[in-house]
């Protein structure tokens, strides 16, 4: 199944800038600033959106865990505000068109422990290693990491640089090493008109896994990849989008495209990150669990702490199939039904993630409000706000919990290709709904689809089609 090569042939390298390099950056970077400067697709709602200098989290040492039971609604949400982002708020208040829908309640259930939801040898080497990693400054004004091998880098973050160390605990997340599903969902206008988006996804880890039976590192130098091939709408059939990440955390991502019309792969510019990923809500730096950026090519300021309505007990049987999504799922709203699940009281650390300052200028977002589990350091939502500081976008995942790929009985919260997202552009009154389904990890993951170099290498690009 591996292979000792360097994943990418030159073949792929000469195919992969051949074009799109001038005439995408420069159509990419009027996109941007089109869109951050609010000319494209504003409405009414989008001045009533709060602004990011507004945002003061609640004091995390007063605020109590909600009892199982509690029924948040309409009508009394403002009295649980404070387990919301300002995000979530606006949509409970019903200052965007993307509203909870007549009559929605949240159901809160226990709160699940998830101190342990991690393969075994991700946990042991935690604890065996954790402690050694330091935080390297980069005359960037950025920040890499040394002495990392497997595990959380900074399984107790404190300060000073408390925002980078929680994020690289995000970067550095338990995954399994291979991931495999289809995302079968939707993306719905301001009409509420549903367009069906049917995917591939397959994640792979290269380097730090941390899985029995795999060795730590692949060949070729990456740390992982993920990409997306469109199966439906027929009309967009075979396009794809892969992303790299270099397991040299110094060094930024790559990002290719495949064009069926073309039937060749382009290696994109990097001002192709705020670019619409596949068609989507999304931006190619919105990829894997919502946040897909090297971290030395951000800042992160640690906001605080919050107890934050999460669902990470998802019924699987509501998202086993598209149409089990549909019916525990009020669309075309996205909001579960009481049968998919009850909501959580759970801890979160909140910080502010923006690319380094040299970077920001032209860049789409200005703010990425990321509101991260205080367990496992999953993404459990983040308010996305333009460049102008107004809250633009709102993502949250809703995950099931389910075994650990290792057989060890420990638990996970979903992964990157087993939840349901949810994301919704405020402004411009769009979403992208649905669910994860098909999820197969490792072992389990079908044959064709454990290939790095067809699912994991521009050269794998060149493949589809044939």
């Amino acid at each position: 199944m591996m292979k000792n090569s360097r994943y990418r042939s030159a073949a792929a390298g000469r195919v992969r800038g051949a074009i799109c390099e001038r005439p995408c950056m420069w159509l990419s970077s009027l996109l941007v600033t089109l869109l951050a400067a609010g000319f494209l697709g504003s409405n009414a709602h989008a001045q009533q959106l709060p602004m990011r200098a507004s945002l003061q989290l609640p004091d995390f040492t007063k605020q109590k865990v909600i009892p199982p039971g509690t029924k948040i609604s309409a009508e009394n949400w403002q009295q649980y505000k404070d387990y919301m982002s300002p995000a979530l708020q606006t949509m409970f208040a019903g200052v965007t068109k993307w509203t909870v829908p007549p009559g929605y309640t949240i159901e809160v259930g226990p709160t699940h422990d998830l101190s342990h939801a991690a393969s075994k040898l991700y946990l042991d080497s935690t604890e065996k290693l954790g402690m050694q990693v330091k935080l390297v400054k980069l005359p960037t004004g950025g920040y890499s990491v040394e002495g990392y091998s497997v595990g959380m880098p900074f399984p107790n973050p404190q300060e000073p640089d408390m925002g980078i160390k929680i994020y690289y605990n995000n970067y550095y997340r338990y995954r399994p090493w291979l991931q495999f599903g289809h995302f079968d969902g939707y993306q719905i206008d301001r009409y509420f008109n549903r367009t069906r988006l049917y995917t591939n996804a397959v994640l792979m880890e290269h380097a730090h896994i941390a899985d029995p039976g795999m060795p730590q590192t692949l060949p070729g130098g990456d740390f992982y990849t993920q990409i997306l091939e469109i199966l439906e709408p027929e009309q967009s059939r075979y396009t794809a989008s892969l992303q790299i990440f270099p397991d040299d955390p110094t060094k930024i991502d790559e990002l290719y495209a495949f064009i069926p019309a073309l039937r060749r792969s382009l290696r994109l510019s990097t001002a192709a990150r705020c670019a619409p990923l596949l068609g989507t809500d999304l931006t190619n730096d919105d990829g894997g669990q919502g946040v897909t950026m090297v971290a030395s090519t951000i800042t992160a300021e640690f906001l605080g702490k919050q107890k934050l309505l999460s669902l990470v007990n998802l019924d699987r049987k509501s998202i086993a199939t598209r149409e089990d999504f549909e019916r525990t799922f009020i669309m075309p709203y996205g909001w579960p039904k009481p049968e998919a699940g009850t909501w959580e009281v759970r801890d979160v650390y909140v910080i502010d993630v923006q690319r380094l300052p040299q970077d920001r200028p032209g860049y789409c977002y200005g703010h990425r409000i990321m509101y991260l589990d205080a367990d496992t350091f999953n993404l459990l939502a983040q308010d996305i706000y333009d460049a102008n500081g107004r809250l633009w976008k709102y993502q949250d995942n809703l995950f099931p919990i389910l075994e650990a790929p290792d057989k060890s009985g420990n638990k996970l919260i979903g992964t990157d290709l087993f939840r349901v997202l949810r994301f919704y552009d405020l402004q411009n009154e769009h979403a992208t709904l649905g669910p994860f389904v098909n999820f197969q990890s490792d072992t389990d993951v079908p044959a064709p689809y454990n290939d790095p170099v067809r699912w994991g290498s521009p050269a794998g690009l060149q493949q589809i089609m044939k």
